[in-house]
């Protein structure tokens, strides 16, 4: 977790469920693992993380009946890590550049509680050099522009 949500800030504790379709007696192998994450940060890292920044409300997470995949629906292990009382924001300018997965993460704020809701796609670690290769078999490195969370 600390590789891959590093950009937040420091981490007080984290819990996640991975979701691995099919685990190993897959018939059809899928690399999409789907993956919600609690991030704890450092009390005030959420409010450095956001201020400046334009937020807008966000619902209350929903929570599904288990752990099983259930489209946006949170995993009910999660439930007793996020605080009741939430006031959540969201921050879509900060998703792409705290987290790097397959297609768009979503990321929820709690500022008094210091909270971090994360949905994405196999997350990786967003600093990490990366090797792409165009239509024309052309392989070249792509290096992530730095990020400092505020401090």
């Amino acid at each position: 977790m600390v590789t891959r949500f590093h950009r937040f800030g420091e981490l007080v504790d984290a819990q996640w469920v991975l979701h691995w379709p099919g685990g190993e007696r897959e018939l059809v192998p899928s690399n999409e693992h789907p993956m919600f994450a609690v991030l704890h940060l450092k009390p005030g890292q959420v409010k450095r993380l956001l201020d400046g920044r334009r937020t807008e409300p966000a619902s209350k997470p929903v929570f599904a009946p288990d752990d099983l995949p259930h489209g946006d629906d949170v995993p009910a292990s999660l439930a007793p890590y996020l605080p009741a009382d939430a006031a959540w924001v969201l921050a879509p300018e900060l998703d792409e550049v705290l987290v790097r997965a397959r297609g768009t993460a979503a990321v929820q704020y709690d500022p008094a509680s210091d909270t971090v809701l994360v949905f994405c796609i196999n997350p990786d670690d967003p600093d990490e050099v990366q090797t792409m290769v165009d239509t024309g078999g052309r392989t070249s490195l792509v290096t992530p522009s730095p990020f400092v969370p505020p401090s």
